[in-house]
């Protein structure tokens, strides 16, 4: 077991010299923007509502002055918006919009240095995108005001099922160990062998370490509850920890429920996109709140109208402090629903239901058991990294247990390495002996959710 000394200097480590040498190399003014934060969770939601509505008009003059692709496309007049129902003037983005415009949406004033990100997120449609320092701030703002609900701090120790990357070299898998270790973090690989022998490995991980977050993608976290139930494990005491937190992919009900009994604390989504950071999180009282300090969060019906209060609609996302690549009324792929009745927890923030989530299944052959299909997400991020053009957007539909089907919509210009290397990286996760068949198409159609999945069981 991990004595408190040892406990105490990784915070140490942590919080007095990782994240603020981080936060210097990215130039992030964390501290002063945490306050800031702590601070708007504070107002009335008269005055967070006023707040917002200065962020958006300032981000919609910015992003008219600074970037090409928003002097064509928004008109003049969403500069002078009086309330937040005036953003409809504005179109909306898709994620098709942001593949093919990624450089016309990069802003001339950034704030502080301009960073890039790539997804090819749980619509399947690969993406690039960018944001700058303030914007990279804020997001890790909001994620720690959210926790600061749940008596935590940024540097606080965190268990982490989560994936790394697919390069298969000893030097990432050490990069990678090291900066989790840096953050005071345990991290689990959930891509390789996440089965029974492995999850008792993260059992004896939580009883060594207490960590005070356990922090997860939902399907793996559903598979950790399940074990601890069929194992009789519950955790006790100084061994529960403060939070128990998913993103990413959905969590059944059930499987909340049997986290919350065998984990000691209650289970906790978090709601957010690639793209956009942080949406929302979790309060005592079970309910998600909207960071409108953050982002603007429109639901839309399928006629282009917004939805009323309470109603299952499309979620539409607006960035407030991106100023290197703002995102103007994205249409992120999920529904929801907004409410506008106060919660018992006194914040002032809206609230929101999640009704679609980043939904993924776990893959099962006949050689692995249990692999998230987010996998799959790694392998196209693995061809974006490498500069391996090809892929647009992608579906992998298992066909039977050591069968798959991979369609593919081509980019231009198109590789002809990039099916054969995404097929070669699926053998290296999922078993050699599966059979993959790969076709392509012009487009591969929503489902009645309103998402693209990247992963379906048709079997």
């Amino acid at each position: 077991m991990m004595l408190p000394g040892q406990r105490a200097v990784y915070a140490t480590v942590a919080k007095r010299l990782y994240f603020p040498m981080v936060d210097r190399s990215k130039g992030s003014p964390f501290p002063d923007r945490l306050a800031e934060g702590m601070r708007n969770q504070r107002l009335s939601p008269k005055e967070l509502a006023a707040l917002q509505l200065d962020r958006l008009r300032r981000i919609l003059t910015h992003a008219r002055e600074t970037t090409p692709y928003y002097q064509r496309t928004l008109p003049e007049a969403v500069e002078r918006i009086d309330a937040l129902s005036d953003l409809r003037r504005a179109p909306f983005i898709t994620k098709n919009d942001l593949f093919e415009n990624r450089e016309l949406m990069r802003s001339t004033r950034p704030k502080g240095q301009i960073f890039s990100g790539s997804t090819s997120g749980s619509t399947g449609i690969a993406s690039k995108f960018y944001f700058d320092s303030e914007h990279s701030t804020w997001v890790e703002v909001i994620r720690w005001r959210g926790r600061s609900w749940w008596g935590l701090s940024r540097g606080d120790s965190q268990l982490v099922l989560w994936s790394r990357p697919v390069e298969g070299s000893q030097w990432v898998e050490l990069t990678t160990w090291a900066k989790y270790r840096l953050r005071n973090c345990i991290q689990f690989d959930t891509f390789k062998d996440f089965d029974d022998a492995k999850l008792e490995k993260v059992y004896r991980a939580i009883i060594r370490e207490r960590p005070r977050i356990i922090y997860s993608y939902g399907s793996s976290l559903g598979k950790l509850a399940d074990y601890f139930d069929r194992k009789g494990y519950e955790l006790r005491g100084a061994q529960r920890p403060k939070m128990v937190e998913f993103t990413a992919d959905h969590m059944f009900e059930s499987e909340q429920q049997i986290g919350a009994r065998v984990f000691g604390t209650r289970v906790c989504p978090a709601y957010g996109s690639s793209e956009v950071g942080g949406v929302s999180q979790m309060c005592r009282e079970g309910r998600l709140h909207i960071s409108t300090d953050h982002v603007v969060v429109e639901t839309v019906r399928e006629d282009g109208e917004l939805a009323a209060p309470g109603e299952t609609a499309q979620l539409v996302l607006t960035t407030l402090n991106n100023f290197g690549a703002p995102l103007i009324r994205f249409k992120v792929g999920d529904l929801g629903a907004i409410f506008d009745e106060p919660c018992r927890c006194g914040l002032p923030f809206p609230t929101m239901k999640l009704v679609s989530g980043k939904a993924a299944d776990l893959i099962t052959t006949s050689e692995k058991e249990a692999v998230s299909a987010h996998l799959l997400d790694y392998i196209n991020l693995h061809l974006m990294k490498h500069g391996i053009r090809g892929v647009k957007q992608f579906l992998v539909e298992q066909t039977a247990k050591d069968a798959f089907r991979l369609t593919m919509v081509k980019d231009q210009p198109f590789d002809e390495r990039a099916p054969e290397i995404f097929a070669a990286k699926m053998r290296e996760y999922l078993g050699e002996r599966i059979a993959i068949t790969t076709t392509y198409v012009g487009e591969i159609p929503l489902q009645t959710t309103g998402k693209r999945r990247y992963f379906k069981k048709v079997f």
